[in-house]
């Protein structure tokens, strides 16, 4: 329960409080349960749009629902998204990209990135926000990358938020990866199949960022777990 409080005070802004004192290795472990809290915020999520489309039209809802996400967690992986675009797009070399991702100034292509998901997660949701499997997933698979990013890639910086997770090995991706398959069974054929189509475009995009970066950072794993997001209601949007 400590690791999973300990996940839940990480990935997001609810007010938790963590027994125990804090240990070095504590949120490597804690990486275990990602999936499980993100699944919690896609499902808190699903309820809350039923909620509020017997209040407004579905696009209104759609905004509200996205706004309730950033309040929910604090904008956490959306910055990092702006700020990869920056070092991605400012191109040169290793360093020079380390160097622009480090500036917490937003440059123009990390403010275009913000607008395009941010219009891309309303549309989206407006239409899939009140459906629980694919909620579920939205959440689960989101947090699953993370986990796995961690495990598979080495960290590009000597220091750094990211850093912090080094330690996450196959003790915590094989329970993250479990998991999260399991709600994808549970979550019938076209859904699953939405899932599983995000990981093959997402990981291999992954390995590449990390040939060219020679790891990832933190930035790199928030634009990540917004790519798959964005990638998995986009699937789900064309299957139907």
């Amino acid at each position: 329960m400590r690791f999973f409080l300990l996940a839940l005070a990480f990935l997001t802004k609810i007010p938790v409080k963590v027994p125990g004192e804090g240990q070095a290795g504590d949120l490597p472990v804690s990486a275990a349960y990602f999936p499980a809290v993100g699944g919690i915020l896609g499902g808190f999520l699903g309820l809350l749009f039923r909620g509020m489309i017997r209040i407004w039209p579905p696009l209104v809802a759609g905004i509200m629902l996205v706004a309730a996400e950033f309040l929910l967690t604090g904008g956490l992986h959306l910055d990092g998204l702006a700020d990869f675009t920056d070092g991605w797009f400012a191109g040169g070399t290793r360093e020079r990209q380390l160097q622009v991702m480090k500036d917490s100034r937003v440059g123009a292509m990390g403010a275009a990135a913000v607008v395009w998901l941010v219009l891309a997660k309303v549309i989206l949701l407006a239409e899939w926000g009140g459906n629980f499997p694919v909620m579920l997933l939205y959440g689960a698979g989101a947090k699953m990358t993370l986990v796995l990013n961690l495990y598979l890639f080495p960290y590009a910086r000597e220091r750094g938020t990211g850093l912090a997770f080094a330690g996450v090995t196959w003790r915590q991706a094989v329970p993250a990866a479990v998991m999260t398959v399991l709600f994808a069974a549970g979550s019938g054929f076209g859904v699953a199949t939405a899932f599983a189509g995000s990981l093959l475009i997402l990981l291999p995009l992954a390995r590449s960022i990390s040939r060219n970066l020679y790891g990832l950072t933190g930035d790199v794993y928030g634009a990540l777990h917004e790519i798959f997001q964005i990638t998995f209601l986009l699937f789900i949007t064309g299957m139907q």
